[in-house]
């Protein structure tokens, strides 16, 4: 839901455009750092622990949902930067991890159209995502009232679908 954040800091903690934009940045050095991190984790570990790598960004990213969502409700502006960095950290292992899985799973022959499949609908996921955010996010405002509480209910919504695809990567088969 990074489409959001930027809006988030205005409307909840009306925080000015030069910081709210800021968020953005943060989140994307939090995601560089994880990647250089995960990608190093393959030269050290064989197997690369690519499900492993997957849930740990799963939850990283459920917990610092959680965090946004009650920093919306509880008006704790202090905690922003930092779990938008961390919340980068997630993308950036889930970026690493995904990657790896897939190319695990895949047949040699396959993997790079399964990787250009992937990376389309990855595109499309996040464009839905963008586009859901922004309509929960009214709906919720709409029923409630209540511009925090619309945004913690977004972030609410992140934590539990991404602790639903925790889950269902601890499913998936070991490579082998």
């Amino acid at each position: 839901q990074e489409f959001v954040l930027e809006a988030f800091g205005g409307e909840v903690f009306e925080l000015p455009a030069g910081v709210t934009t800021s968020f953005n940045i943060t989140f994307g050095v939090g995601m560089v750092f994880a990647m250089v991190a995960a990608s190093a984790i393959g030269v050290l570990l064989t197997p690369y622990p690519a499900r492993g790598l997957l849930m740990a960004a799963c939850i990283v990213g459920a917990m610092s949902f959680g965090v946004l969502s009650f920093a919306a409700v509880a008006g704790a502006r202090n905690a922003l930067l930092t779990t938008i960095f961390v919340l980068g950290v997630a993308k950036g292992l889930y970026n690493v991890g995904i990657a790896h899985l897939f190319m695990s799973l895949a047949e040699s022959r396959t993997a790079g159209m399964l990787m250009g499949a992937w990376g389309a609908f990855g595109g499309f996921a996040v464009a839905l995502g963008g586009l859901s955010g922004g309509v929960f996010r009214d709906l919720a405002e709409h029923l409630s009232g209540n511009v925090a509480l619309s945004y913690g209910v977004v972030f609410g919504i992140e934590v539990f679908g991404l602790l639903a695809a925790a889950a269902l990567i601890s499913r998936l088969p070991r490579p082998s």
